[in-house]
């Protein structure tokens, strides 16, 4: 079992939703003993792992949770932008992988790292699908709310 888990005593909204967790372990990173400070809404391992991979979106309507298809992608439109995309994304993947290391998802994290590494913006003919949409494709992306 996998939880959304939002702010305490606030309707459920997008804007209370803090993070998604995997495991006990992830929750109690995430509200860092303190657990009357989050409300926590069970969702099951596949929801967690389609919004985590990118796959799904998290929709937040009258307090009701439930996940749907991601949308499309913007185009990179030059070899600049999908190069700043990549330091931008290795940038970010650095620090959780630094912050939290003791996450259950860290291998995906560090999968994640090796992948846009290995990425030469110079390789691809543009415009382009953006770095998330090629780190989508190629079972690479990591949404940092499940973090």
């Amino acid at each position: 079992m996998a939880y959304l888990i939002f702010k305490s005593d606030e309707i459920k909204t997008e804007t209370t939703f803090i993070r998604a967790a995997k495991t006990d372990g992830d929750l109690e990173l995430i509200h860092q003993g303190h657990p009357d400070q989050v409300s926590v809404v069970n969702i099951t391992d596949e929801e967690y792992d389609a919004f985590l991979n990118g796959s799904k979106e998290l929709i937040v309507n009258n307090e009701n949770c439930s996940f749907v298809d991601h949308g499309e992608e913007d185009q990179s439109e030059s070899q600049e932008k999908m190069q700043i995309q990549i330091d931008q994304y290795k940038e970010v993947l650095l620090k959780y992988i630094n912050n939290k290391s003791n996450h259950s998802q860290i291998s995906k994290l560090t999968g994640a790292l090796d992948f846009v590494t290995n990425l030469d913006a110079s390789s691809f003919t543009y415009p382009t699908d953006n770095l998330y949409a090629k780190c989508r494709a190629a079972g690479k992306y990591v949404n940092f709310k499940c973090l």
